[in-house]
């Protein structure tokens, strides 16, 4: 990437990491602690790596590519939660019969994974909600068709659309009722 690629790209995803506050009188009080140093990485780590990209774009800018890499480690995290959720998802709905504690377990785990993340870097709640679902739903069928030992299913189906909305799969209550509608009997 271009010195100024990187440094447009650095600067566009952290708005988006402090962009979470629709209020903006917050939200001017969050951009001026960010630029004060006074919103540390305990508050918002991910928005934390974006600022300190941001301050050592000019400086150093390998030390900027580092604070970039490690925000998008939280990214990765986050899509690997939904790659997981979606796979179990999947085989939930597909095989009732194969149901069991771990599938279970795994689905809320991922999920709960994602409310922690969520909870520990506030900034992360603007890139999930514009998180490429579709992507890591398809991501996630081969796996789920692997799992399932259902090899040619996924060369002789063209893929669908995701069937769930991202606001579903991090709505706890939606997720929970989902399991229940969906389970064997």
């Amino acid at each position: 990437m271009e010195k100024k690629e990187l440094q447009e790209y650095i600067q566009e995803q952290s708005k988006l990491a402090l962009g979470i506050i629709n209020d903006k009188s917050k939200n001017e009080m969050v951009f001026e602690a960010v630029m004060n140093d006074i919103y540390s990485r305990e508050i918002d780590e991910y928005a934390w790596f974006y600022k300190k990209a941001l301050e050592y774009f000019e400086k150093d800018t390998e030390a900027a590519e580092c604070f970039l890499e490690m925000a998008k480690s939280n990214e990765r995290t986050i899509k690997s939660c939904l790659e997981i959720l979606l796979d179990h998802l999947i085989k939930w709905t597909c095989q009732p019969s194969q149901q069991s504690k771990s599938w279970y377990s795994s689905i809320f785990d991922s999920r709960s994974t994602i409310d922690r993340e969520l909870s520990d870097s506030p900034g992360l709640k603007k890139f999930i909600k514009n998180v490429d679902i579709e992507h890591i739903y398809q991501r996630a069928i081969p796996r789920a068709i692997c799992e399932m030992q259902l090899y040619g299913y996924y060369f002789d189906h063209p893929s669908k659309a995701c069937p769930w909305e991202i606001e579903q799969l991090l709505d706890f209550d939606w997720l929970n009722e989902f399991i229940q509608q969906h389970k064997r009997v």
